[in-house]
C-alpha cells in the first residue's frame, strides 16, 4: 500500500507471494464452496452467523491445542465467550457444521 502519486488515496499492489497464492487458488472449487455456504447461511440473522462462526472457531481451536473437542467441551467454551447463547443453540450450530462437513 502506498500513497497515490496525485496525493489523493492509495495504491494497493500485490507482492509476488500474494500473486502466487491468488494463482494457486482453485477458483472453481472456491466458488462452489461459497455457493454452498450462501445456500445454507445466506439470509440468516447475524446472531446465527455469529454463533456458527464462533462454534466453528472453538472446535478448531480446541483440536489445534490437542483437546478432544467433545460436544460438551465446545458448548462450554462457546458459552464462555458468548454467554448470550444457550446450550441448545450451540449444539444446533455444532450439528450443522458436522452435517455439512465444515469441521476439521
Amino acid at each position: 500500500v502506498s500513497t497515490s502519486p496525485d496525493g489523493y488515496g492509495f495504491v494497493i499492489k500485490t507482492k509476488d507471494r500474494a500473486q502466487q497464492f491468488i494463482e494457486a487458488v482453485d477458483a472453481v472449487a472456491l466458488k462452489q464452496q461459497i455457493r454452498d455456504l450462501l445456500a445454507e447461511l445466506g439470509g440468516q440473522p447475524v446472531s446465527r452467523l455469529e454463533l456458527v462462526a464462533t462454534t466453528h472457531f472453538m472446535q478448531a481451536e480446541l483440536r489445534r491445542r490437542g483437546h478432544p473437542a467433545s460436544e460438551a467441551d465446545v458448548v462450554r467454551n462457546v458459552l464462555a465467550l458468548k454467554p448470550h447463547f444457550n446450550d441448545a443453540q450451540v449444539v444446533d450450530a455444532l450439528r450443522l457444521l458436522s452435517q455439512k462437513g465444515w469441521l476439521e
